[in-house]
């Protein structure tokens, strides 16, 4: 049996290490969402620097769950707080284990092309977030050329997709 230890430990999550097996991240929220919202035809994607790949990345908005808010609310907020966007009807579309070979992150999807209004981000701290309305055969288009990589926005169109959304 590999023996499992505790590396570093906050308020937020820890730093596992299993001999042989590299490190792992366990977070105490583990539930994301997601949310692939549809503005007048065009895609709502949200742009911002990321230091792990040290550049800028091309995502859907989302965030982990706060307090005691369902997966619904965690959508609506992380939607309306990252683009200023306030939506109708969301439409769950699934989860996904979230790089299952090194944390416990699930996350879950929804779909919107109901946005009633908008107002100003209410961003963190630590963001710096530009909105883009992309037109959704140009979102394609940067798929297919490698440009946009990010797995929970190629996630959320395969979903809308077989959901009927798209």
């Amino acid at each position: 049996m590999k023996t499992d230890n505790l590396l570093y430990q906050n308020s937020r999550f820890e730093v596992r290490g299993k001999d042989g097996d590299g490190l792992y991240l366990h977070e105490y929220r583990p539930h994301y969402v997601t949310v692939l919202a549809i503005s007048d035809g065009n895609l709502v994607v949200v742009r911002q620097f990321r230091a792990p790949v040290e550049g800028d990345t091309f995502e859907l908005p989302g965030g982990r769950t706060e307090g005691d808010e369902t997966l619904e609310e965690a959508a609506r907020r992380e939607l309306r707080e990252e683009t200023g966007l306030i939506a109708g009807v969301l439409h769950p579309m699934g989860a996904v284990d979230s790089h299952a070979c090194m944390l416990n992150r699930q996350v879950h999807f929804y779909f919107t092309d109901e946005i009633l209004s908008s107002e100003a981000q209410d961003l963190d701290d630590d963001e710096d977030i530009d909105v883009l309305f992309v037109p959704l055969a140009d979102a394609f288009e940067h798929i297919r050329r490698n440009e946009w990589k990010d797995t929970e926005l190629l996630s959320a169109l395969l979903l809308a997709k077989l959901h009927g959304h798209l």
